[in-house]
């Protein structure tokens, strides 16, 4: 009776991981809530760089663009890195993005490139960040907008 009790345990334990790993990986985690807060926070950088072509829950596929402007000191050398996380913040891209224009100023510079990203996502879900570009290093210079976006 034991045996079988044990049994029985040690199964419903393994549906039950096997459960929340299928849920973690398949399951729409973003809430309207969640994207309403993270869009909220991405309005509030409007005045340094905005994404005109990716919102908060947008879906993204391989590969992509990302448009937007973003003010002269946000880039540096005519770039700034942008990075592309699944839900288990496993990079999937990290590159530079290049102004579109002369960056050398404090007016919106443009900004548009098409992105492939060569790792598969893991999970449903990820977040695309865009990075102020900080060769200082100095982390009161550190800025970024974390664009929570889903895979197809």
């Amino acid at each position: 009776m034991l045996k079988k009790l044990l049994i029985f345990i040690c199964f419903v334990t393994a549906i039950s991981i096997l459960g929340l790993f299928v849920y973690k990986k398949y399951a729409p985690v973003f809430s309207k809530e969640f994207i309403s807060s993270y869009q909220e926070k991405i309005d509030a950088k409007k005045d340094l760089i905005k994404v005109n072509n990716i919102k908060a829950g947008d879906i993204i596929t391989n590969p992509f663009v990302i448009e937007g402007e973003a003010r002269g000191n946000w880039y540096f050398e005519a770039s700034f890195p942008i990075e592309l996380k699944d839900a288990d913040e496993n990079v999937l891209l990290l590159e530079p993005i290049q102004a579109k224009a002369e960056w050398m100023t404090t007016d919106f510079v443009p900004f548009s490139q098409e992105f492939y990203f060569e790792k598969e996502p893991t999970t449903s879900t990820g977040f695309l960040i865009l990075k102020k570009d900080n060769p200082s290093g100095l982390p009161e210079h550190d800025d970024k907008i974390e664009i929570p976006i889903k895979f197809k």
